[in-house]
Formats: structure tokens, sequence, C-alpha cells
């Protein structure tokens, strides 16, 4: 492969890049915690777009609980964002594991 080749290969990469973080960044994704109170939005990036917590849970005044709702939602929603990810790189590399490769935001 000449220089002019590789040069236009990168060329079409990074315009499958910036396709699979449009798509990311358009993509939504909801956490919900177990008591079902809490639901949080994130993109394909990882930016929480909306958090709702039911009025139920507020009017107990249960603090631990509030928090409890909010950790299990949130994390459920970023595993979800990261499994996104994964799957928008696995899409840009072919199918091909590329260890500690990640989009760039």
């Amino acid at each position: 492969m000449n220089i002019g080749e590789a040069l236009r290969s990168f060329g079409g990469l990074q315009v499958k890049m910036e396709s699979a973080q449009n798509r990311l960044a358009v993509l939504r994704i909801d956490g919900h915690s177990d008591d079902g109170y809490v639901t949080i939005t994130m993109n394909g990036r990882h930016e929480t777009l909306k958090v709702a917590i039911a009025s139920e849970l507020l009017i107990g005044g249960d603090a631990t609980q509030v928090e409890r709702s909010v950790g299990q939602a949130l994390e459920r929603a970023g595993k979800s964002a990261r499994e996104a990810q994964s799957s928008e790189l696995s899409n840009l590399f072919g199918g091909l594991p590329i260890p500690g490769f990640k989009l760039p935001f």
C-alpha cells in the first residue's frame, strides 16, 4: 500500500468515525432503578440528558432510598451507553476487537 492509498483509507475511517459519533450522540438510553421510581436518560456519549424521579419517592423523605435508586438508574444507563459504544466500535472495525480503543469523547 502506498502513501496515497493509506491516506484515502484513513479518510474513509475518519468519515465512519464521525458517523458513529453522530449516531451515538442522538441515541437515547434509559436506565431504571429496581423500584421504578428513577429513570435516567443518557445518550451514547454518556451525557446525562434527563433525570426523572417519581414524586412518590420524594414524598417519603428517605434520602437513602433516593440515593440508592438514582445510583441504580445511573449505573444501568451508563452500562447501556458503554455497550452502545462497544457495538459502534465493533461495526466500525468490522467486528475486530481493538483493545483499549475508544471513540474520542
